[in-house]
């Protein structure tokens, strides 16, 4: 996924605001994730960010354009874990990020075991970031 750096993602020097990045990790994250339950076809299955590591390895200037991409790295009984690479135009590293989702029925509220065909979707790797 390409992410055209706004004016408004940067502070005073022009560096990108590490909220920013942030941002642009979760929208890839979320449309990740929906691409998945909406290839499973299971209806009201939806989920939560529990986790969020990221690390900063360079800086960011507007303007310009990096690169999010990510996979799913691993699935719990409620849970998945992915990873996110954020990078310029040369493909060098700019930073990453490792977040743990949550699945719960959107009508309860309550957390639910992955259901082993959508477990399975998931660990299949065919969508990525």
């Amino acid at each position: 996924m390409k992410i055209d750096i706004r004016f408004t993602d940067t502070d005073a020097q022009k560096n990108v605001n590490h909220t920013s990045i942030i941002e642009w990790i979760a929208h890839a994250r979320v449309k990740m994730l929906d691409r998945y339950a909406e290839l499973s076809e299971i209806n009201d299955l939806d989920h939560v960010l529990v986790s969020l590591n990221v690390n900063f390895s360079g800086k960011i200037f507007w303007p310009g354009e990096v690169e999010i991409t990510g996979f799913v790295s691993e699935v719990g009984s409620k849970s998945v874990k992915t990873e996110f690479y954020v990078t310029d135009k040369d493909g060098t590293d700019l930073a990453d990020a490792e977040c743990v989702n949550v699945f719960f029925i959107t009508y309860s509220g309550k957390s639910i075991i992955i259901p082993e065909e959508f477990k399975s979707l998931l660990l299949s790797g065919k969508i990525s970031a």
